[in-house]
């Protein structure tokens, strides 16, 4: 995310607050990333405003912020979200970047789509809620696949699964756990950092030597999405026995 990004978040954040507080009702986003809702969030708490995110479902890592009067927070129920089911054989396979592709060629803005979450002869696509029907009435095939849409509330279901990195640091130093992680060196992990390639907690972190907690999640372009799941100890050496989990 560069900095004009960051600024136009920062920008409809304050907007939103003020419409709120003029009308005295609800406002909300479009379907923000990850770093999106966290610069947002840094926003509305400088400004000391009164929100909140739902993407669809309690693990949405794409979510929509809701502005709302100190008085009263609307129930998930309100948010202009909508689930879509994508039936199809059994037989056949979706990925998410299949769905995503068939979403962006109906002329859908990207911040129009929340998560997607495919499995065995089913698909669940969170969407902004005005463009929801036509989904349904317009996405009948996925490449070959043949597929239904239709309005249907989540059904759950979905389990993040990842990838274990289990592995030894001498510190909890950014540029340490993003090198097992990425297995890359220490060195061009550092450097990976300082181009602003990395993310912690949806917010670039520039310093090598920040230091990562236990559960935190970081992001490094190119590699992917990974949480610091455990540590568990130390080697006779000194170093740091950690797990990091690669989300697949």
């Amino acid at each position: 995310m560069n900095r004009e990004d960051a600024g136009w978040i920062a920008a409809r954040a304050e907007d939103l607050l003020e419409a709120c507080g003029r009308s005295g009702a609800p406002r909300f986003t479009a379907f923000l990333t990850e770093g999106e809702c966290a610069l947002a969030r840094q926003t509305l708490e400088r400004l000391q405003g009164t929100f909140d995110f739902w993407g669809g479902y309690p693990e949405a890592q794409r979510r929509i912020v809701c502005v709302h009067p100190p008085e009263y927070a609307p129930e998930y129920q309100a948010y202009p979200i909508a689930c879509v089911h994508l039936t199809y054989r059994r037989a056949d396979t979706l990925t998410h970047r299949d769905v995503l592709g068939a979403l962006m060629h109906l002329q859908l803005r990207r911040d129009a789509i929340g998560d997607i979450l495919p499995r065995e002869g089913l698909t669940q696509v969170f969407v902004h809620k005005p463009v929801a029907q036509l989904v349904c009435e317009e996405l009948h095939k996925i490449g070959r696949v043949g597929i239904r849409a239709e309005l249907a509330p989540y059904t759950g279901g979905f389990v993040q699964e990842f990838e274990q990195i289990p592995g030894t640091v001498a510190s909890l130093r950014l540029d340490a756990v993003v090198s097992l992680a990425t297995r890359l060196s220490r060195e061009k992990s550092a450097l990976l950092i300082r181009s602003g390639q990395v993310t912690v907690g949806g917010l670039p972190v520039l310093t090598p030597s920040a230091e990562v907690g236990q559960d935190a999640v970081f992001s490094a372009r190119g590699f992917g999405k990974f949480r610091l799941a455990q540590v568990s100890g130390t080697t006779k050496k000194g170093r740091l026995h950690i797990t990091v989990e690669k989300y697949k």
